[in-house]
């Protein structure tokens, strides 16, 4: 079995050696850091913080029923949130309306799980479907 040798067993001239070495290695060149040239996106050009599917759902919810957009925040476990998109007042009771783009199983976990966790407020997916707005009640 070999012995591992270290810089403490070369003689001196190596051990000078030896460390510029390690030295060049160690610090390499820098470079600059060159500054993106493109723009930063911007989701939303408005800044109410609405997309567009958003914004075209609270057109059609605000002359009928009183709204809150994002203002509750719902815990569900161990430092996972869910905020949903509205929070309606229609008839005396509360609904969670959450809309999306198109409408996928795996999007919507959160909002089973919100369901389960908060049976008194009926959660409603919207989305949009060759033009016509459809809705789906999130049971528990």
């Amino acid at each position: 079995m070999s012995r591992r040798v270290t810089i403490a067993d070369l003689s001196p001239k190596f051990q000078v050696e030896a460390y510029r070495q390690i030295a060049a290695k160690a610090a390499p060149a820098i470079k600059p850091t060159v500054a993106p040239s493109a723009k930063p996106r911007i989701r939303q050009k408005s800044g109410d913080g609405l997309n567009g599917w958003e914004r075209e759902h609270l057109g059609r919810i605000r002359p009928l029923w009183h709204h809150i957009y994002r203002e509750p925040t719902l815990p569900l476990a161990n430092g996972v949130v869910y905020k949903p998109d509205f929070l309606v007042v229609r008839a005396g009771e509360i609904e969670g309306h959450e809309v999306k783009g198109q409408h996928k199983p795996a999007g919507i976990a959160k909002v089973k799980v919100a369901a389960r966790l908060y049976p008194w407020i009926k959660f409603r997916l919207f989305w949009k479907e060759k033009g016509q707005w459809k809705t789906q009640e999130v049971l528990p």
